[in-house]
């Protein structure tokens, strides 16, 4: 939604570095006709609006593609990891820069490699993209993508790898850590995204997007869905717990589309935020608005909206919702109460849509914030929900529909009412207590906050047409404070 490039052909996985007050993106890309070959980065001074500086390295000449990476400091350099096949063998090199920019390879002597006494070092194994993470005395220890040996004889599965530096250059196999699925049947696939020390505790974020053969097991037990989980330990050598009450950081319905990946922590001097991508339906990348890292009272992690994201807002949209026009029901209701500042929508046995008047330009994006309170009819539970058009024709378009009854479903909106929906969330909302949301909507890609917490990261199966509406489902809702801001992207 933020940024992509324009002098290469696409990106992928992200990473962030912090250094002297810029915002320092990196991104795995392809040039044209090619697998993944090279990174790329792009500069920001508020981690809003980015300035593509392009391509810092390439796939060396004998290696069929390269890998993602991350960054860390050692002395008054800054080094890179990346991976690379040759001959069929993935293995992580390094390259060292001073000014984040103008990057050099480091000699090969300072290679990584699997140690087979734990993990598949064949063709079929997996060394890619060590996370570094600092020890008290100085040294390093980092965990990457790998394959380990399971318990069943001559058996690997893609998982969590370990490798241990003193000085962060010179990188070490060790044995990998313990990964505790808890109540969940294993995944045998998963890539490493990150690790961070928050509240005193040790988060690790993985990754599943497959769903083969012999791994749908765990992948329908988690409701078929594609993205980053969290996992949780208190020592940064493990055991890492799957959090099994917050275990979905950042999913997409595998019935639809992936639309996130790969999502990173990213420090900064006053915060641990997370990263991410977004992928349209037609499978445009993007990188998508940073997130604060939230951990709640009882020690889950989740996605929150940073306050940096405010330098999205530019000119103040004028917002009347007495005029907004009503869709659904087709016939005026006595109950609907409406004035500039606050608008009452009373359905209790049924739904009802509103547009607003404003045509607006979500092509170059548009920020849409408010308030509601939601109150229930007796033996009903009820829903409000926010509407992103994307054909006049019909009103079809699609809407995030938030209930009472613990969840969130998103999905296909027409303006006869029918609704379809191919994602579900758990969410709390609350009968009868005020809600504060943000909907950020630009091109065909959509965030939705609850009281500052991500809803969802959706991709809109069409380009959006222009007009966003209001939506109530059996019950009476007030919206209020309304405001809305064109995006300054």
């Amino acid at each position: 939604m933020l940024y992509r490039p324009t002098l290469v052909t696409s990106m992928w996985d992200t990473w962030l570095y912090h250094h002297e007050g810029i915002h320092y993106l990196f991104y795995l890309h392809q040039t044209f006709g090619a697998r993944w070959d090279g990174m790329s980065v792009a500069t920001s001074a508020d981690g809003v609006h980015f300035n593509e500086i392009g391509p810092i390295l390439h796939k060396r000449e004998d290696a069929e593609w390269l890998g993602t990476g991350s960054v860390w400091r050692v002395g008054d350099r800054f080094v890179l990891n990346f991976s690379e096949s040759r001959d069929g063998v993935q293995a992580i090199f390094f390259a060292a820069s001073r000014d984040l920019i103008h990057w050099r390879r480091l000699p090969d002597e300072l290679r990584s490699d699997p140690d087979p006494r734990w993990y598949d070092d064949t063709r079929t194994g997996r060394w890619d993209c060590i996370w570094g993470m600092r020890r008290p005395d100085g040294s390093m220890v980092g965990y990457l993508t790998a394959r380990p040996w399971s318990r069943t004889s001559g058996l690997a599965c893609e998982s969590v790898g370990k490798v241990e530096s003193v000085d962060g250059l010179h990188w070490q196999a060790a044995e990998p850590p313990v990964i505790d699925w808890g109540e969940w049947p294993r995944m045998d696939v998963g890539e490493v995204g990150a690790i961070q020390q928050i509240a005193g505790r040790y988060y690790l974020l993985l990754g599943y997007s497959e769903a083969g053969l012999g791994n749908r097991h765990a992948c329908e037990e988690q409701g078929s869905r594609m993205g980053m989980y969290t996992f949780v330990s208190d020592s940064p050598d493990g055991p890492f717990r799957a959090d099994t009450r917050a275990h979905r950081l950042l999913t997409s319905n595998t019935a639809t589309k992936l639309m996130t990946y790969f999502a990173r922590f990213y420090t900064l001097p006053d915060a641990v935020l997370v990263n991410h991508h977004s992928i349209t339906r037609s499978d445009v990348v993007w990188f998508a608005p940073l997130k604060r890292a939230v951990v709640d009272a009882e020690g889950h992690l989740r996605l929150g909206y940073w306050e940096g994201n405010e330098a999205i807002k530019g000119r103040a949209i004028p917002l009347n919702l007495a005029t907004c026009e009503r869709v659904l029901p087709p016939e005026p209701n006595p109950a609907w109460k409406a004035t500039p500042e606050r608008l009452e929508i009373s359905q209790p046995f049924g739904g009802g849509l509103v547009l607003f008047p404003n045509h607006f330009n979500l092509g170059q994006g548009v920020v849409l914030e408010g308030e509601w309170t939601l109150y229930e009819p007796p033996g009903r539970w009820s829903g409000v929900g926010f509407y992103v058009e994307e054909s006049a024709r019909g009103n079809t378009g699609t809407a995030f529909m938030l209930e009472t009854r613990g969840r969130a479903e998103i999905g296909r909106l027409n303006g006869q009412g029918r609704f379809v929906p191919d994602d579900v969330l758990p969410l709390e909302i609350r009968p009868g207590i005020k809600h504060h949301f943000r909907l950020l909507v630009r091109q065909s890609l959509a965030e939705l906050y609850v009281n500052d917490l991500l809803v969802q990261c959706y991709s809109l199966p069409e380009w959006a047409s222009g007009h966003l509406g209001l939506v109530v489902e059996s019950g009476r809702a007030v919206f209020e404070n309304v405001r809305a801001w064109e995006m300054t992207l």
